[in-house]
């Protein structure tokens, strides 16, 4: 189900319902996009495609492809058609939407000594995935390997990929993050439950040599992602609810943010992404508000509340073309823009809009009680 919604002008971002039922066990666990495509992970392990149109289609629905849980999603980074999800118990596959089947080619089996995966990422335009398992980091090079599967984004086909090394001293826990630097591509972090965040080298031939900086956020990692002009930041989300800024290269702490559940009055923070020049987090309450704050090395200030959207949690976002993508529990993906009539998106498939110019009260266990909420 998807809510388009609508401009921030009087102060608020309000939503528009599609027609239909809203109660749904699919949960949206995550939220991705790419030059052309929305992507959505469920909690029946499917994956949803949408057309970035102005009325944003369901391009594609992806089923009966995993076993486990879906642990990361992530777009080529030249090839819109192209897409990589890992599961749980140890899978990569890789995804070519230009395909007539709605089918995907191996290249990581769990069959390996890998183990689980509980994070992935892809690097080097599209060549080395690097995987997050119970305790080390795994490199795969998809340039090498067996038979050939869907076309690749570098003028190739993507093969079955070859383990290329791995870290295993640095993380003694289970790692929730694995990112590459979005223009470094020798630089990639890892985040665990071990309450570190690790940045290496992956040019540097051991792992000794390869680490770079080891960061102690003092919480079990969340959530990780760089930022800045150069991306020369890193920010950490923490599974006590609380937001830590860094200067990876020197290891030095920028910012400790921990009360921001009580400052804003919300119940988990979400994500944080870097755009137009600022870090924007976003957090969110159990009964679907959710709240945009900008963040800075100083302070943490609420920029809007984007509420009448969600019923339940919401599990992540994107932000592309202005336009903040939400998915949650209640199986929605909403769409809120800053633009005044609802933006490039405001020709989705909508029902009777939801508007507010008062604020409204919120009853306790009432259903609909998010309402108006100023800057």
């Amino acid at each position: 189900m998807i809510v388009p919604s609508f401009n921030v002008y009087s102060a608020t971002i309000d939503s528009c319902p599609v027609d239909g039922p809203t109660d749904t066990t699919d949960y949206i666990h995550s939220v991705q996009s790419s030059a052309s495509s929305i992507f959505t992970t469920t909690s029946s392990n499917s994956i949803n495609l949408f057309s970035l149109q102005a009325s944003l289609p369901l391009f594609r629905t992806y089923t009966n492809q995993f076993t486990s849980p879906i642990t990361s999603l992530v777009p080529h980074s030249t090839d819109p058609s192209i897409f990589f999800a890992s599961e749980q118990c140890g899978n990569v596959k890789v995804f070519d939407s230009r395909a007539p089947q709605n089918s995907a080619q191996l290249i990581v089996s769990s069959s390996s000594e890998d183990g689980e995966i509980h994070s992935m990422d892809v690097g080097y335009s599209g060549t080395l995935v690097a995987t997050g398992g119970n305790y080390a980091v795994s490199f795969f090079d998809i340039r090498n390997g067996g038979g050939s599967g869907g076309s690749g984004g570098s003028g190739g086909n993507i093969n079955k990929a070859t383990r290329i090394g791995y870290y295993e001293e640095s993380h003694t826990d289970i790692i929730t993050q694995t990112r590459f630097h979005p223009t470094k591509d020798n630089v990639v972090a890892t985040g665990g439950e071990d309450c570190l965040v690790c940045i290496f080298d992956v040019t540097r031939s051991t792992e000794e040599e390869a680490v770079q900086s080891i960061l102690n956020v003092e919480h079990p990692v969340r959530r990780i992602n760089f930022f800045g002009p150069s991306y020369e930041g890193l920010f950490s989300l923490s599974g006590s609810e609380t937001m830590s800024l860094w200067h990876p290269e020197s290891a030095q702490r920028i910012a400790d943010h921990t009360s921001i559940r009580e400052t804003f009055q919300v119940d988990y923070l979400i994500d944080a992404e870097w755009s137009d020049n600022q870090l924007s987090l976003l957090s969110g309450t159990f009964s679907g508000d959710v709240k945009v704050n900008t963040v800075s090395a100083d302070s943490v200030t609420l920029a809007a509340t984007m509420a009448n959207g969600h019923s339940a949690v919401c599990r992540d976002f994107v932000k592309r073309d202005g336009c903040y993508f939400t998915g949650g529990e209640d199986g929605k993906l909403c769409v809120w823009s800053t633009e005044e009539g609802g933006g490039k998106y405001s020709k989705a498939d909508v029902g009777v809009g939801v508007s507010g110019k008062k604020k409204r009260d919120k009853k306790k266990g009432g259903k609909g009680a998010a309402g108006f909420s100023p800057y």
